[in-house]
């Protein structure tokens, strides 16, 4: 028998992300709501853009001169800025309100940079009178901007002293004068003390940089510029950068970019932003030689370090295509929500197939029931600079935008194609393709107006359950279940039909439109897709099918992979509970609707090991769907034909034992165990989750008490089932009310939402340990070898007493790694506290936690050995970002770090993921709430501040130099996805990173093969 069990140590690439906003047209955030949700991160939103702050930095030393094809590279350049920066489109009429703030900047003959023209808003007037002449100046025959230096590392030196407020330089060391300009540089751009005007003074835009090059640097300023970078406190242990070609690798220009992209160079009241760095490279594609190449590279890793994009021009058109493509970047607004899955290799165990599958939704302007979503398709691509991996559309560019952290505009999902379909609303870009940052555009979204375009007469499946199997929607519908008095106008609604007046704003006089509606596809908000490698297929990566919930009120399956004709819907499946609910969908009432909205799992039997499911082997797919706040309920699907799915069981709250079920948040997964009953070895697939959420656990802190949260009943639980047949077999509870062994326990008194973590201890191939924390900040331990009526649990450890500042809950699932000290060996338990579901909430100190437990056995031997770890049994690290005195920590029970932001304050920040080690890395995600709104001039930071944190498992301390301490933020805010490892392989090589949402993260030292022994990839045999 051979059972791929997939979860999320080697299946789930990430959890629903939100990093970024659409515009949204909602309330002012709250400070600290008594009822809340996560989704009040996004509503709170006011929708207001801030025009970023752009420098440009001209390289104008004698390389300007030089032509390719006959053309100056200086002429090139004036052309390009005349046409993209005098764009009368660009501009507004007053600076009161502009689309982008603008300045220049050129070498100095002082050795450094110079601030030629101060960072103004782009207006008309602007325009005309400032940026039109200074143009000519590019151009002018006597050449008087020219120098004879390529100070470029120490032009970035200026650039932090610009943005910092710093007094500068060489900024005033010029003695390349105009007469529009006297000093050499422009006076505006110094305060009366003499000291930069900040550019980010007075504004709340984000800060760039976009290099113009044109040659190579100058080794002149190297030592200089080395020591100046020091000081800054940017130079790592191992710098420099190495750059292949390696002639300009002494050069200091990206670690420069490096330091700016990764430290808060740029400070306002409540607002700390650092600077990316855009790269345009000029130069003549016919010059080959090593000294080119080497400039290509470095100019490469600049833009690279700089967490910014590479272009590369010969002629004005590119240079000013790469501007075009630049400012889409800054001025994108229609963000993308992201949640991403890569399939599981049928034929290298143990890799991904390179299929990025990626949720995505737009909350509604108006906090509507019904919000814009799709399912989109994207790929690994690697590196040439660093040979690392980044996100990248089908025809392999990077997809994910610097500036924005979302999908690029120009990005091209698979699965998208030419049309005119949203001109009623992007007149100017009515297309599906490019889809980029575009939620509804392209991708499955497509797919099912394509497949049904007349829809609801031209064939889609959908199922709902009925009598215990599935049966067509249209079927069993009736006007009882679906709570109108005529269902037919719903029904045809929910398979697609145009139907409702208006939708399509291409004709709003027109009382129904014909055709599939525009919001036709869901919000993909909490649930991960399920993509499932079915192993046959005749491109040798097997047939793919992704099973993901929407809260267009269903569960969809997909036909996967990146050939034409995939990305179709295969079927849907609506729950009998939703019918209800569905008509205030297609009414758009107030308020958000949930349904199939919680974790999927996938259990995968393939029984001879050949790699495909074939079902008259023996072989079985299933799925077990939660609904988190879609409801108090579980389902499980036979999905061993994908086209043809079969309903197996499900239970809710009145379901006899699961009166304590919740919403369903946890994650159900199977495990496999094995005991002896009778003369019989029994081995048995069981599902294990969490008791779920309890929706009083939306109320304030106050609503906590000794006994719990309030008026609680129901989530204080640990429940396993038979995975085949949905009976309950064991559950742990605070009083367990059936089950044929339940375990009473009486300090279980706070719901379990999170996912539970489980390993194989002893390597036998079953599991036989958990862990898993709850909302009341306790974690539990629960040994599951052996037969369920030996089963036990213990409480790990606890820290939070429900009130104030201890009221830390955890919503995430530990990792758990090997460790030893001079005590012996350990099973490390990590994880975070932080209540996701309050987003603005700042009155509690939250922390990430290490706990060492010591009884490594598969049951605790002696149980009056057993102590719960409780806070002052660990080593409070928080100060110690760098080294920790081992011998402190050797004779405590773990440590925790308090998260008190980067300014040393309590300011809210809480783990909003998971987390996963990798070569003794752990990773986690952070959001801190944005600054409550207590003076006019504050920029409005509506989702906060995301970090991604890199720490030592074992004591805690930094483990990534080129990070900002222990973390790095994460661009465009919000709740960064859970980072989980991958391993993918690309033109015959294998890489292994943490990828989380676009990003991709390889920890120090990674090598394949050689890692620190945890439990999340794994394979059972036998």
């Amino acid at each position: 028998m051979n059972n791929f069990k997939m979860s999320p140590r080697n299946l789930r690439i990430a959890t629903t992300s939100a990093m970024a906003s659409a515009a949204l047209m909602a309330a002012m955030m709250p400070s600290d709501p008594a009822l809340a949700e996560d989704i009040d991160l996004f509503l709170a939103n006011s929708g207001e853009q801030y025009a970023p702050n752009v420098y440009v930095m001209v390289d104008n030393s004698a390389n300007w001169n030089a032509n390719i094809s006959g053309t100056s590279k200086r002429e090139m350049e004036y052309e390009a800025l005349r046409s993209v920066f005098l764009d009368s489109e660009l501009a507004e009429d007053s600076d009161d309100s502009v689309n982008l703030r603008l300045g220049f900047g050129l070498f100095s003959s002082g050795r450094g940079g110079k601030v030629w023209q101060a960072v103004e808003g782009v207006t008309e007037g602007y325009q005309t009178d400032t940026l039109a002449p200074l143009f000519e100046h590019i151009n002018a025959s006597n050449d008087p901007l020219k120098t004879n230096n390529a100070p470029y590392a120490m032009s970035f030196n200026e650039a932090i002293a610009y943005f910092a407020g710093n007094n500068p330089v060489a900024g005033t060391e010029d003695d390349k004068r105009t007469d529009e300009n006297p000093e050499g540089y422009d006076p505006a751009a110094i305060d009366e003390d003499g000291s930069y005007n900040s550019p980010a003074a007075g504004n709340c835009g984000k800060n760039y940089v976009i290099l113009m090059g044109n040659g190579s640097p100058d080794s002149g300023e190297d030592n200089t510029a080395e020591e100046e970078l020091g000081e800054h406190g940017g130079l790592l242990s191992g710098d420099p950068i190495s750059i292949d070609p390696n002639m300009y690798e002494s050069n200091w220009s990206d670690e420069y970019a490096r330091f700016m992209a990764g430290k808060d160079i740029v400070s306002r009241d409540g607002h700390e932003e650092s600077v990316r760095t855009y790269v345009i490279d000029v130069f003549d594609p016919d010059d080959n030689n090593r000294p080119a190449q080497s400039a290509r590279a470095w100019m490469k890793s600049i833009a690279t370090r700089g967490d910014g994009l590479y272009f590369a021009a010969h002629d004005e058109s590119d240079i000013k295509e790469a501007l075009d493509t630049i400012l889409d970047e800054l001025f994108a607004v229609n963000d993308v929500f992201a949640a991403s899955t890569l399939p599981v290799s049928v034929n290298v165990r143990g890799t991904n197939l390179n299929q990025v599958y990626m949720g995505v939704f737009r909350p509604d302007e108006m906090n509507r029931t019904r919000w814009q979503g799709n399912l989109k398709l994207y790929q690994l691509a690697v590196d040439d600079e660093t040979n690392t991996l980044h996100l990248a559309d089908k025809d392999g560019e990077p997809a994910q935008s610097p500036a924005t952290g979302f999908i690029r505009e120009t990005a091209w999902s698979f699965w998208s194609a030419h049309s005119d379909y949203w001109e009623f609303a992007y007149p100017d870009d009515p297309s599906d393709a490019p889809d980029g940052e575009f939620v509804e555009k392209g991708g499955a979204h497509q797919q099912l107006r394509l497949d049904y375009p007349n829809a609801p007469s031209s064939g889609r499946t959908i199922f709902t359950d009925s009598g215990g199997s599935l049966n067509d929607f249209k079927d069993v519908a009736d006007a009882d279940s679906l709570n109108v008095s005529d269902p037919n106008d719903l029904i045809d609604w929910i398979y697609g039909e145009n139907n409702v007046d208006s939708e399509n704003s291409n004709d709003p006089d027109t009382e129904s439109n014909a055709g599939i509606r525009p919001s036709v596809h869901g919000d993909v908000l909490h649930s991960q897709p399920a993509v499932v490698n079915y192993g046959s297929g005749d491109d040798g990566e097997g047939d793919i099918y992704a099973f993901y919930g929407a809260n267009d009120g269903m569960l969809h399956a997909l036909r996967g992979g990146k050939e034409d004709g995939d990305g179709e819907e295969v079927w849907g499946f609506i729950p009998a509970e939703f019918h209800d609910r569905l008509d205030r969908l297609r009414t758009l009432e107030e308020g958000k609707e949930y349904f199939v909205d919680g974790a999927i799992s996938v259990y995968r039997h393939d029984d001879n090991g050949d790699g495909e499911i074939v079902a008259s082997d023996g072989d079985e797919v299933r799925l077990y769907v939660a609904m988190r706040r879609g409801g108090r309920l579980l389902y499980a699907l036979d999905v061993t034909d994908p086209e043809n799915p079969a309903y197996l069981w499900k239970i809710d709250e009145d379901t006899t034992g699961f009166s304590e079920l919740g919403q369903t948040w946890s994650r159900p997964e199977v495990v496999e165990v094995a005991y002896d009953e009778g003369s019989e070895t029994v081995e048995r697939d069981v599902l294990v989750f969490g008791g779920g959420y309890d929706p009083a656990a939306d109320a304030d802190v106050g609503s906590y008490d000794a006994d719990g949260i309030g008026d609680a009943g129901m989530g204080r639980a640990l429940f396993a089932l038979d995975a085949e047949t949905g009976d309950l077999i064991w559950q742990a509870a605070n009083g367990p009310t059936g089950g044929s062994s339940s375990v009473d326990v009486p300090d279980m008194k706070y719901p379990i939402p999170s996912d539970v973590s489980v390993i194989d201890r002893d390597g036998d191939g079953y599991d036989d340990r958990l862990y898993v924390g709850d909302l009341g900040g306790q974690v539990w331990r629960a040994d599951i070898s052996g037969h369920p009526d030996d089963w036990s649990v213990y409480k790990l450890a606890s820290d939070g007493d429900g009130a104030g500042t201890a009221d830390r809950r955890f919503l995430y699932p530990p990792d758990v790694v090997y460790g030893e000290d001079g005590n012996g060996r350990y099973d490390a338990v990590l994880l975070g506290s932080g209540a996701r579901t309050h987003p603005f909430r700042r009155s509690v100190i939250n922390r990430f936690y290490m706990f060492k437990d010591r009884h490594t056995g598969t049951t605790v031997d002696d149980v009056s050995t057993w102590e719960t770890i409780e806070a002052g049994d660990l080593l409070d690290v928080t100060g110690d970002e760098d080294s920790i005195d081992e011998s402190l920590l050797e004779d405590r029970k773990g440590w925790y770090i308090d998260l008190l932001n980067a300014a040393g304050e309590g300011a809210g920040e809480k783990v909003v993921s998971s987390a996963v080690t990798l070569s003794g890395s752990t990773f986690f995600s952070t959001n801190e709430p944005p600054p409550e709104e207590t003076a006019d001039d504050e920029c409005n930071q509506s989702l906060g501040t995301a970090r991604n944190y890199e720490i030592n498992y074992q004591d805690g301390t930094v483990a990534n130099e080129e990070n900002e301490g222990r973390s790095s933020k994460a661009v465009g805010g919000g709740f960064p996805p859970s980072p989980v490892p991958v391993i993918v392989e690309i033109d015959g090589q294998k890489y292994e990173a943490v990828i989380s949402g676009t990003e991709a993260h390889s920890p120090p030292g990674t090598t394949m093969g050689r890692r620190n022994p945890v439990y999340w990839n794994r394979q059972i045999d036998d």
